[in-house]
């Protein structure tokens, strides 16, 4: 659980990004997340405390790596969410992985 830059309750996910392009790239040119609580999408939030995600968005060419961090605002910090990880370099978006987390036990 984390709270966004403007106070609101929310959830972080933190990934390692590794840039094998020759370009500098960002995490999101290959990854999009959504998440979902009572089937209502949760809006993205910067994640406080943490600069992780200003980082991701222009990683060096060739092999390097760097953690990035991507934000949701709840509306219930004590509900069900489901995490959604998309392949953005498929114009369909699919998903890729499905997370279903209880709340409840990550406090």
């Amino acid at each position: 659980l984390a709270n966004g830059r403007q106070g609101e309750a929310g959830v972080a996910f933190f990934f390692d990004f590794t840039n094998g392009t020759d370009a500098v790239a960002a995490f999101q040119q290959y990854v999009w997340v959504q998440t979902y609580q009572n089937g209502v999408e949760c809006p993205s939030i910067w994640v406080d405390g943490t600069d992780s995600a200003d980082r991701a968005t222009k990683v060096q060419p060739g092999g390097t790596s760097t953690d990035a961090d991507w934000g949701f605002a709840l509306t219930d910090p004590d509900g069900i969410i489901e995490v959604q990880i998309c392949d953005v370099g498929d114009w369909r978006k699919p998903v890729v992985a499905t997370i279903t987390l209880d709340l409840k036990q990550l406090q």
